[in-house]
């Protein structure tokens, strides 16, 4: 079994330095890059997932694909974060002060959908970034601890490979 986690394309906010809401997809290119075949297309729920897996053909809609939940600080400028929130936020993983999921939460929600997906073939999964974070982090063996040490940018790709006992990580990029 083969699972590529592929990151969606970029938001206005994103671009300006916002935490996204469900919004669409900043279209300033219709190339997802090179893609294999695959058997199963699946997408997160919002907009910009959505569209970017269009870019790829018709997909199945899987909720626990979706983006961290980040509460009240949806749509809000990273830079008017409270300086202590921000702090607590990056170096607790359990901190969920802004109301939304905690890193550990979305750690645990992503390392529980990947070891219940055990579908044939290959997978194309469009999420974002912090999902992806997460699957390595849980392929990898390491805590919510090293979520902020990875980054993912839009349309990069997590390959990951079943070995009938665990899953394995081929490639980040």
């Amino acid at each position: 079994m083969r699972l590529s986690l592929r990151c969606c394309l970029p938001t206005v906010s994103q671009r300006t330095g916002r935490f996204p809401l469900d919004e669409p997809a900043e279209l300033t290119t219709n190339q997802v890059g090179p893609t294999d075949r695959f058997d199963w297309l699946r997408t997160a729920p919002e907009l910009r997932a959505r569209q970017t897996a269009l870019l790829l053909g018709t997909a199945t809609t899987d909720p626990l694909l979706r983006d961290f939940d980040l509460g009240k600080w949806g749509g809000s400028l990273i830079m008017d974060i409270h300086a202590g929130e921000a702090a607590s936020w990056r170096r607790e993983p359990e901190w969920a002060g802004h109301g939304g999921e905690s890193v550990a939460e979305l750690c645990h929600r992503v390392g529980a959908w990947l070891d219940a997906y055990h579908e044939p073939g290959h997978t194309i999964a469009v999420t974002h970034g912090p999902v992806i974070r997460a699957a390595v982090l849980h392929v990898l063996g390491a805590g919510p601890e090293g979520f902020w040490n990875l980054d993912v940018e839009p349309l990069g790709t997590a390959d990951l490979r079943w070995t009938g006992q665990a899953w394995r990580l081929r490639s980040l990029g």
